[in-house]
């Protein structure tokens, strides 16, 4: 059922589109259709922001096919996409598998995971907007089909999921 602004999101471990995983990614063997969810951003640190990123989560009992999606970074003035990240860009498989997580973030944070970490780097600092509003949604790269999103600072219809996230006032 389409939620108040129209949107549809695939339930886990459905879809219409099926990918199937061949050597480590999607292609054709398995059945590769799960969805995947942001599942934690930080866009803002005391000072330059340094250590951004972006959490994606597959949390469905199905793979993701990461060559079929992209994340859209949005600026709230507007709802202009100001950045956009391949989720399959220099990534030795195209598969997000079951439980396990990607993260797009800054080159200095990227270097300090844990080289099992999938990851992206998306260059130095200050590469995540956090005006107020502003959000990011991962959507398909054929027909920019949105699929999760989060609005954060404010209310983005179209990108986040129909209410804003919390910001962090540091005390927890």
């Amino acid at each position: 059922t389409p939620d108040s602004f129209g949107y549809v999101y695939p339930e886990p471990g459905i879809s219409s589109n099926f990918w199937v995983v061949t050597e480590g990614g999607c292609g054709n063997a398995d059945i590769c259709d799960g969805a995947p969810v942001i599942n934690e951003i930080d866009y803002d640190q005391p000072g330059t922001d340094a250590w951004e990123f972006v959490e994606i989560y597959n949390p469905t009992q199905s793979g993701v096919d990461l060559s079929e999606l992209k994340l859209e970074f949005v600026n709230g003035t507007g709802d202009v996409v100001y950045r956009t990240v391949d989720l399959d860009l220099d990534l030795a498989v195209n598969k997000l598998d079951p439980g396990q997580h990607l993260v797009v973030g800054s080159d200095a944070l990227v270097a300090t995971l844990p080289s099992s970490t999938l990851s992206i780097a998306m260059g130095g600092t200050n590469r995540i907007e956090n005006g107020a509003p502003d959000g990011l949604r991962i959507v398909t790269k054929a027909g920019g089909t949105f699929v999760d999103g989060v609005a954060y600072e404010g209310a983005m219809p179209g990108t986040g999921e129909s209410t804003y996230a919390p910001t962090d006032d540091g005390t927890a």
